[in-house]
């Protein structure tokens, strides 16, 4: 289950080098909920992957960040 959920999600870290953007930012769109998120077992905070791509590919979505 672990391996699913990793598969399937980006850390602040890794959703900011697929967007080319810094962690901070990342981290600045979780809190204004900009990009949902959540903690997973081991207090990871996690993005759901799907959020990230859908973000690469939208323009409006990107600059949003």
């Amino acid at each position: 289950m672990r391996g699913q959920v990793i598969a399937r999600t980006y850390t602040v870290a890794g959703a900011a080098k697929r967007l080319q953007l810094h962690p901070e930012t990342i981290a600045q769109a979780v809190n204004q909920k900009l990009l949902p998120s959540f903690v997973d077992p081991e207090n990871t905070q996690r993005i759901p992957a799907a959020e990230i791509e859908a973000v690469a590919t939208s323009e409006a979505r990107y600059t949003v960040l």
